[in-house]
């Protein structure tokens, strides 16, 4: 099941990005900026954490962000060695033009879906819980496959 999810993710972003495209909306890491938009302001490594991004991913992501001038970084009172992630006010602008595609893409999924996309809000917010709480509990691998420091074992 989890490469026929990977599979209609990927064919859900298509849909939306040509919807972006019929609309003449750029996409930029819409999803991104939705995210920081929803939990800002918000540090790269709480990001990392709710998006589930590799650290280099999302480093290269948020200087598109902030380059494209829909992001900027603000200092981290709590944490001097950090920074804040805050949309400015283009940033909220876009998330605003970009609303109606996000509907439109849903609302073609739900025509053949033959049943509101919301319905399926609640299955996939304990779908992405229990994704970020295995992605937590299971150390990564190490090259060749083994857990961190976990003895390999031979038969």
């Amino acid at each position: 099941m989890i490469v026929e999810l990977s599979i209609a993710n990927a064919m859900a972003s298509h849909l939306f990005d040509r919807e972006s495209e019929r609309r003449g909306l750029r996409v930029t890491q819409v999803g991104l900026l939705v995210m920081i938009g929803k939990h800002a302001p918000i540090t790269p490594t709480a990001l990392e954490d709710v998006t589930g991004l590799a650290p280099t991913t999302l480093r290269d992501r948020v200087r598109t962000l902030v380059g494209d001038g829909y992001v900027h970084r603000l200092p981290n009172e709590a944490d001097r060695r950090s920074y804040l992630l805050q949309p400015t006010d283009e940033g909220v602008a876009f998330l605003r033009s970009a609303k109606p595609v996000i509907r439109a893409t849903e609302q073609a999924l739900s025509r053949h879906l033959g049943s509101p996309f919301e319905e399926y809000r609640a299955q996939l917010e304990r779908l992405t819980q229990a994704a970020h709480t295995a992605l937590h509990e299971a150390p990564p691998l190490r090259a060749g496959g083994t857990n961190r420091g976990s003895a390999v074992v031979s038969t």
